[in-house]
């Protein structure tokens, strides 16, 4: 049976379990980076890969049997679990990782931080939800927060204050494109549109276009964003086809962020930067809990939501203009949900 990490050692061991989505395992490897901040701690992963009989319903319905969790965790997710050393604080995010971090904290007697909602499991064997709807900040365990990020404006240079429509002028705007998910759907006249408003807001707005795409982007966009950017109408085009994962990250350091509203992730990213978020939405957008993030995101006065085909440089600037970015930075309000479990290592009441 594993022990607890060393109570002596004055330095946390914090196990990272990461799933298969960049999103997710980003989140964690975000939450890893804050906790090491805070503390004297090690970052050990795991890659989450549930046995194939092991889907979501199967790992609910044997938490709630409630059986040895070194021998459940081996039964879902495999023999190499149990060679993971101690851990005093386990963290997760997306669904294959909450079973086996609810057995590693009991396991460790450790703890245990999801961020994310947990549906369909004991939340009161989770120390520490980070939900990211303010729908269920009076849940127990339960903090409101932005979706975690590797983003920190700290790290950034301080953007140009946008408070007038004459400071566009010369102003970077970062464009990060995403593509059709399971909630939205784009419409080739959409994506049309995007490239109209690009160059309509370039000659009317003075601003600076910065733009990259992701894996999702559908390839009929690229030539078009390649002609703009030939045309001198973007600044800088960084294709994800040959640019790859990652490179878009410096334009965070633009004065403002603009996404397609798909991808909670660069939204969030956006607000982690510092900056003023404009999310697009297309004419197609699913119910869905991640509308709900948008939405308490929007509510309070950091996100402007705006249907992409009806775009105008007059509506982006006057949207744009009235937002206003968090007084506190991100990582402080992690930092204050995260607090209360970092109360040293061993430390597991």
């Amino acid at each position: 049976m594993n022990q607890p990490a060393d109570r002596g050692s004055g330095t946390l061991r914090v196990l990272l379990l990461r799933d298969r989505k960049p999103g997710h395992f980003h989140q964690v490897e975000g939450l890893g980076r804050i906790i090491a901040g805070m503390a004297p701690a090690t970052l050990d992963r795991f890659d989450v890969r549930p046995a194939w009989y092991a889907h979501s319903k199967t790992r609910q319905w044997l938490l709630r049997r409630r059986g040895d969790p070194a021998r459940l965790a081996r039964f879902l997710y495999g023999p190499a679990i149990l060679d993971l050393a101690a851990a005093d604080v386990i963290v997760g995010s997306g669904r294959p990782t909450i079973a086996a971090g609810i057995l590693l904290a009991e396991r460790f007697r450790g703890k245990f931080v999801y961020s994310g909602w947990p549906s369909g499991f004991d939340r009161s064997r989770i120390h520490l939800i980070l939900a990211n709807s303010p729908r269920l900040m009076g849940e127990p365990n339960t903090v409101w927060t932005p979706v975690p990020s590797l983003v920190d404006r700290c790290n950034l240079p301080a953007p140009r204050p946008l408070r007038r429509v004459e400071d566009l002028a010369g102003a970077d705007m970062a464009l990060m494109i995403g593509g059709d998910s399971h909630g939205h759907s784009f419409s080739h006249g959409e994506w049309r549109s995007l490239a109209s408003f690009l160059e309509a807001s370039a000659a009317a707005l003075k601003v600076r276009w910065r733009v990259s795409t992701s894996r999702r982007s559908p390839d009929f966009l690229r030539p078009l964003l390649a002609d703009l950017a030939a045309r001198g109408v973007i600044e800088e085009f960084l294709d994800y086809r040959t640019a790859g994962p990652g490179s878009g990250n410096r334009l965070f350091a633009a004065d403002a962020v603009v996404v397609t509203e798909d991808s909670l992730s660069m939204l969030s990213e956006g607000l982690a930067a510092g900056r003023p978020v404009v999310a697009l939405k297309p004419a197609k957008v699913e119910d869905s809990s991640a509308n709900e993030v948008v939405a308490g995101h929007a509510g309070q006065g950091w996100l402007a939501v705006l249907p992409l085909r009806s775009m105008t440089p007059e509506r982006f600037a006057s949207h744009l203009l009235a937002l206003r970015v968090p007084e506190r930075p991100v990582r402080e309000v992690f930092e204050a949900a995260l607090a209360p479990l970092l109360t040293g290592p061993g430390d597991r009441r």
